[in-house]
């Protein structure tokens, strides 16, 4: 329950402190990449290692999809923005008519059903979503 509860306050902060209006989708994309990481900094501090981190991060990207046991993924990593951790990758998987979608990006804080975005590579938010990702991508 503390897990749920530290959540949502999380989230309800970020709506919070977000503002009421976007000076453009850029703007906008990056709040909610920002309030995801937030949220990644909540749901993944029980995973120890990276590898239990990013199952546990497509668990959630599954969540939402339509076909989930078609789902194929590639170049998945972790985040480490200034506040939090979010996964980011490639997804691909089956809709609602049978055929595979081509693979779209994501970014997931972690809590299956919630806190999970795809988004086509050739949309704005994709773009963006992408950048952001690969901005906040641990150098090694």
């Amino acid at each position: 329950m503390k897990k749920i509860t530290t959540i949502v306050a999380v989230l309800c902060f970020s709506l919070v402190t977000q503002p009421t209006w976007a000076k453009s989708v850029k703007e906008a994309s990056i709040a909610v990449f920002e309030s995801t990481a937030k949220l990644g900094s909540t749901t993944f501090t029980e995973f120890n290692d990276d590898a239990a981190k990013i199952e546990e991060a497509k668990a959630a990207v599954l969540s939402v999809l339509k076909d989930p046991e078609s789902a194929q993924f590639r170049n998945v990593f972790i985040t480490t923005p200034t506040q939090g951790t979010a996964v980011c990758g490639e997804v691909n998987a089956k809709n609602s008519y049978g055929g595979f979608t081509g693979f779209q990006y994501f970014i997931t804080g972690g809590l299956r059903g919630f806190g999970t975005t795809i988004e086509k590579p050739s949309s704005e938010t994709g773009i963006y979503m992408m950048e952001w990702c690969l901005a906040n991508e641990p150098k090694n």
